[in-house]
């Protein structure tokens, strides 16, 4: 499905708010010359491991593989995020110990 099918348009005035659901893509565009938005965003484990299996999905596409969808296989979505926790570790321990020397 192309994101495009699925657009939904919402036109708002000053004061109006909208829901934006973690992580969905969106487009903000304005009529105006000045605008400001907000965005307040919680997060949670969940949360939290879906970005980092996302990281995970966009390197293995680097790589030309086609990996599953984050929310499809909720395991492998935390084994995504826990190799790519710990590499980023590995790599700030690299860094850690090149710095004091």
């Amino acid at each position: 499905m192309d994101l495009e099918d699925a657009l939904q348009h919402f036109e708002l005035r000053p004061g109006i708010g909208v829901h934006h659901p973690f992580i969905a893509p969106h487009i903000v565009s304005t009529e105006s010359d000045f605008s400001i938005s907000m965005a307040l965003t919680y997060r949670t484990r969940r949360t939290d491991t879906w970005t980092d299996a996302h990281r995970v999905n966009h390197k293995l596409r680097q790589y030309g593989r086609k990996p599953r969808p984050v929310g499809d296989a909720p395991r492998l979505d935390h084994s995504k995020a826990t190799l790519i926790r710990n590499i980023d570790r590995l790599r700030d321990l690299g860094r850690s110990l090149r710095d004091h020397r």
